[in-house]
């Protein structure tokens, strides 16, 4: 009788063991890239509302969300390689803020 508790114990144990170890696993940050046109102080006015939002939805940065910034400080011409740059860094999402940052993230080739 010993033997079959044994086998089942084991056999438990064996389906058991990929869930036990996809639960160590560690949670991947969401990245979401800020692409803005304007200063670095005006876009931190903007996200004020947004990171309040997203606390309010149970994301907290560094916990379960990562937030990557370029601001372009009213240079229009780097917008294009700030917008690459975030595909590049594989971004989940890309919040841009102003015109410009909007059509330079829109022409961006998602890879």
């Amino acid at each position: 009788m010993r033997r079959r508790e044994f086998i089942s114990v084991l056999g438990g144990a064996s389906l058991a063991w990929p869930l036990i170890t996809r639960a160590q696993q560690p949670m991947k940050l969401a990245g979401i890239g800020v692409l803005s046109d304007q200063s670095p102080s005006l876009t931190s006015l903007d996200l004020v509302p947004f990171e309040q939002a997203l606390r309010e939805l149970g994301y907290s940065r560094g916990q379960n969300i990562a937030i990557d910034r370029r601001d372009a400080d009213g240079n229009q011409g780097v917008l294009s390689r700030m917008a690459a740059e975030l595909i590049g860094a594989r971004a989940d999402a890309i919040l841009a803020i102003g015109t410009s940052a909007t059509r330079a993230a829109k022409g961006s080739k998602l890879h």
